[in-house]
């Protein structure tokens, strides 16, 4: 019975923390479906259910628990061939304390655990994502639409947005580029032979991630092409994604080393960070406050806390250390404010004892803006995590949080997912009229299959009654595979976004109409999916069928949802579980 709970847990958090694609909550449902069929009737596995969890309890009573539990997981990794043996051996021991603590100390009581799988025929039905919501202050007046008073602005702001660095300090030029790791191009995959793909000298896009020399290259282009940027948006993942055996201090040093180089190349440029899943050590692991003690998340929040304000004013502390998250008056009627998305993420196993607005966080943030509100600013928000990819009720309350404050949030800025995308927020009133836009940049790191890229916005702003709203913006990128010793990347200009689609502005409506038009003009949309990789040959899409389930979703929200057919689903779901395989 052990093996089985054992090989539920650790094959999900194998491919949770490895980024093999799974539907979202397939993991939760796998959960129930195998006690469910360990008896034909409920009573028979509820018993066994209760059983089960005691023996466990038992087992962790003797203090071997965790490290019987780690042999048992790795077994079955291995003889799965779910890795191969380097990786099983240490995934296993990489997430073993987390698990552990939220297992035995939290998650796995009987009555818990056998409630939520059986319902009240067994134990009282415990539900371990409870809906919750936030209070959210009331208008005081009414709301605006700022797309209808901008003026033209022939000098507007000029913002850089890079996202998912993910520098891979372990690169080797000459190593495997193709391997059984989830991550190549590294001293342990040896060196390639005369029949095997060797890593290129800048980067290869395949399994592999932006390695130091890159990484320079293009923040040495981005100082000298783009002088004029005052702003820079960074939203997270630094480290590389070697995630089955990163330790703390990894993290700490490649945060370092990137706050560094930021500070080498953009000495008088502000920075406004944001926080990534692969930060944390073991990946997506980000206990909120309540933990403390060896498991709490202080080493790396104190970290921030004291690199982060290399550029940010000192009382952006106490929410950095509390939480990962920060606001900042930037000028006169202009805020930014960062957030924290891994306190939606649902690879977050510390979410499990209790998922309640972490940190106080979604409170915090209507509350500043409705500061912002008052004091007629306009907001940036920053995050990591695009909410389409948070826990039911940490994005529900998020879109009511947008939908309530979509005249104050100028525009929303995410990564994560690699590729080249945005995200529509509607009414919650009228689910035909979008009301905010989130933007999510392309990825630094080639991993996987893809170029890498950047992105400056021109902003509205400053002058009086600016709106900073995004007027435009322009996507840059450079081909990797065109790379070699005496070539090295050329960052090319790869689209100003009102030229390449034929926008007249970027207000919501405008983007709405888009995605209507390219459902039927494929020529229009190949633009866009081609955007999506930053031009790197990977997959197609040419049929109306996957225009309308990519386009789906472009369009974000409990407040609008896509009539797809089952085959069309199919494919929505393939384009989402490649964006999580990247993460």
């Amino acid at each position: 019975m052990k093996i089985l709970l054992a090989l539920f847990i650790f094959v999900n958090l194998i491919s949770l923390s490895l980024q093999i694609p799974i539907k979202k909550d397939h993991n939760l449902h796998t959960f129930k479906s195998i006690f469910q069929n360990l008896g034909a009737h409920s009573s028979t596995g509820c018993t066994i259910c209760k059983g089960l969890v005691e023996i466990l309890h038992g087992v962790g009573s003797t203090g071997l628990g965790e490290g019987e539990l780690i042999n048992i997981a790795t077994k079955i990794c291995l003889k799965a061939k779910i890795e191969d043996n380097n990786v099983c051996n240490s995934v296993t021991r990489e997430f073993a304390d987390e698990l552990w603590y939220v297992l035995m100390d939290a998650a796995l009581q009987p009555e818990k655990i056998c409630g939520w799988i059986f319902g009240d025929s067994c134990l009282h039905y415990v539900d371990y994502f409870p809906s919750w919501n936030i209070t959210i202050p009331p208008r005081t007046r009414p709301a605006t639409n700022s797309w209808k008073t901008q003026k033209s602005n022939v000098n507007p702001k000029k913002i850089l947005h890079f996202s998912d660095t993910h520098i891979d300090f372990d690169y080797l030029q000459g190593s495997n580029a193709v391997c059984n790791e989830p991550l190549c191009c590294r001293p342990v995959n040896g060196k390639a032979g005369p029949n095997d793909t060797a890593a290129p000298k800048w980067g290869f896009p395949g399994n592999c991630d932006a390695n130091p020399l890159l990484v320079n290259n293009l923040f040495n282009h981005i100082a000298l092409a783009h002088e004029d940027a005052e702003y820079i948006y960074w939203t997270g993942d630094v480290p590389a994604h070697n995630v089955w055996n990163q330790s703390r201090e990894d993290q700490i040093f490649t945060v370092k080393q990137a706050t560094k180089l930021l500070v080498q190349y953009f000495p008088h440029k502000k920075v406004f960070p944001a926080l990534g899943n692969h930060e944390g050590a073991p990946v997506n692991s980000f206990p909120p406050p309540y933990i403390t003690g060896q498991q709490s998340l202080s080493w790396l929040l104190d970290t921030l806390a004291e690199d982060w304000t290399t550029w940010l004013p000192k009382d952006t502390e106490e929410t950095i250390r509390r939480g990962g998250f920060y606001t900042v008056l930037v000028e006169e009627g202009f805020r930014v404010i960062s957030l924290n998305m891994n306190y939606g993420n649902d690879g977050n196993w510390w979410l499990w004892i209790n998922s309640t607005d972490p940190a106080g966080q979604l409170q915090w943030l209507a509350d500043t803006l409705y500061k912002a509100e008052q004091n007629n600013e306009k907001v940036h928000i920053l995050g990591h995590i695009p909410p389409s990819g948070t826990l039911l009720w940490f994005r529900f309350n998020y879109y009511r949080i947008v939908d309530r404050f979509h005249d104050t949030i100028a525009a929303q800025f995410f990564g994560h997912t690699h590729h080249d995308e945005f995200s529509l927020f509607y009414h919650s009133e009228d689910t035909e009229v979008p009301n905010n836009i989130a933007y999510i940049g392309p990825s630094v790191t080639t991993y996987n299959n893809m170029n890498p890229g950047y992105r400056t916005y021109d902003v509205d702003g400053p002058s009086t009654n600016a709106t900073w709203n995004v007027i435009n913006h322009d996507t840059f990128y450079a081909e990797i595979q065109k790379t070699d010793d005496t070539h090295p990347p050329e960052w090319l200009h790869e689209y100003n976004v009102k030229e390449a689609y034929g926008m007249k502005d970027l207000s919501p409506g405008e983007w709405h109409g888009l995605i209507q038009r390219m459902y039927n003009d494929p020529e229009l949309f190949q633009i866009m999916f081609k955007a999506y990789r930053k031009q790197y040959k990977y997959d197609t899409c040419d049929t109306l069928k996957c225009r309308r389930s990519f386009l789906c979703g472009m369009m974000d929200g409990p407040f609008k949802s896509c009539d797809l057919s089952a085959e069309e689903y199919v494919i929505f779901e393939r384009f989402r579980a490649q964006a999580s395989t990247n993460c």
